[in-house]
């Protein structure tokens, strides 16, 4: 009855190794202004580490609904992981990150309190991993 939550159905039974950025793209082509569907296509490339289209897919989804900004978390989650994953790369992921959280707490709608907490205590982890104790503090 709704092509979103059908699509949402098909993808849930289909076979591991599916590849969800194209099944994702071709619901697109059907119905290009759904923001859920820009979601769904943000978190599929987040799967596919690809980090430049999650982004184009999140800013598209987000200007289309505002309660979709909780896409800018996951793009903080995916730059954490990469270094939680390779600690080296904590220079140029960790402020990746901190401008995601950043956004998400200026953004409106404003984050609900749990979210806003989870939301601040990243960016605490974050000032302390960077050394930041004063800012972590705060």
């Amino acid at each position: 009855m709704n092509a979103y939550y059908g699509a949402k159905a098909r993808i849930a039974v289909s076979p591991e190794g599916t590849d969800k950025v194209k099944f994702w793209s071709t619901q697109l082509k059907s119905d290009p202004g759904n923001a859920n569907i820009l979601a769904e296509l943000c978190k599929a490339c987040l799967l596919n580490e690809d980090i430049d289209q999650a982004i184009l897919y999140s800013s598209q989804a987000i200007k289309l609904d505002n309660s979709k900004n909780i896409l800018l978390l996951d793009l903080a989650r995916y730059h954490i992981y990469k270094v939680m994953q390779n600690k080296d790369l904590a220079t140029t992921e960790l402020p990746r990150a901190k401008e995601q959280l950043k956004t998400y707490l200026v953004n409106k709608p404003e984050p609900i309190v749990p979210l806003k907490a989870y939301t601040l205590g990243w960016l605490a982890n974050i000032e302390m991993f960077s050394g930041n104790k004063a800012d972590s503090e705060n």
